[in-house]
């Protein structure tokens, strides 16, 4: 609803690590963050929820949804997981 906020996150993500940071290795492969529990200030007004993905057992990388506080979160975790689980068994299978 507020495209300025839009704006502002989608220039912080193409101009510094704030995309990096937000999405490297975390303690568990699902996690969400919602406000002030993010480590970078620059999506204090966001959620987000981030699932990695794997080749076998290895972490290949990670996909989230970057949202706002107040996302429908009981749909968007599972839409996340499903989207990880399937490009892991997809990687899985062709490089696996």
């Amino acid at each position: 609803r507020d495209a300025g906020a839009l704006s502002e996150i989608i220039e912080s993500l193409k101009h510094s690590d704030v995309l990096y940071d937000t999405l490297a290795s975390a303690d568990q492969p699902t996690t969400v963050t919602i406000g002030r529990e993010h480590r970078r200030e620059e999506l204090a007004r966001f959620s987000v929820i981030r699932q990695s993905f794997y080749v076998g057992e290895s972490e290949a990388g990670a996909i989230a949804i970057i949202g706002p506080t107040r996302m429908k979160y009981e749909s968007s975790i599972p839409l996340v997981n499903f989207a990880a689980k399937a490009l892991s068994d997809s990687l899985t299978r062709h490089f696996g």
